[in-house]
């Protein structure tokens, strides 16, 4: 739903800018449009997980110094922030969207937290998640069930898998936080 009304205020504000001759601003605004519709075609669509909802996942999440943690399609990097604000533990975000990996990489230089946070940019399709102890998600349902596949081959026993809205069907779910937070084991 964000991405939906972004999309129509960086149209509003290019047909605005070229109107008045704002020509750098309007490519400004038609680059930011371009990326929202790919990242939607993609099926990575931004729509941020509430910072009330990171925090109750990372209140339930019982980290520890060795424990590595990915949020795959990390947007601004706000889980992954979060985990190691709380935790000394090493945090992985991977966005697709160049410029939400770009907004991700600066919050984490200013925050500090380069020495336990790494945002990549990329497809986490063709990342490897071997190391991962969690993986936390907030994507579509038909993202959810490519992914499955994916951790089965990658994951390791024992590895938790939080969603946030969409379901696994592949992997024991061990605990359900407030009819939208599912937490799986591998």
């Amino acid at each position: 739903m964000v991405w939906m009304i972004l999309t129509v205020i960086f149209i509003v504000l290019a047909f605005v800018s070229f109107w008045y001759g704002i020509w750098v601003l309007g490519v400004i605004f038609v680059i930011l449009n371009i990326s929202l519709l790919w990242t939607w075609k993609l099926g990575a669509a931004w729509d941020p997980t509430p910072m009330k909802v990171i925090r109750k996942i990372v209140d339930y999440l019982d980290l520890k110094e060795n424990d590595v943690v990915y949020d795959l399609g990390c947007g601004d990097g706000r889980f992954v922030i979060e985990v190691a604000k709380r935790y000394n533990c090493k945090a992985v975000g991977i966005e697709i969207d160049p410029i939400r990996y770009l907004i991700a990489k600066i919050r984490v230089k200013l925050l500090g937290l380069e020495d336990r946070v790494k945002i990549v940019w990329g497809n986490f399709f063709n990342y490897s998640l071997k190391d991962a102890t969690v993986v936390f998600c907030f994507l579509t349902e038909e993202a959810n069930r490519k992914l499955e596949i994916k951790f089965s081959k990658e994951l390791q026993y024992g590895t938790i898998i939080v969603s946030y809205i969409w379901k696994f069907f592949g992997f024991t779910l061990i605990n359900v936080i407030d009819d939208e937070i599912f937490v799986y084991i591998v």
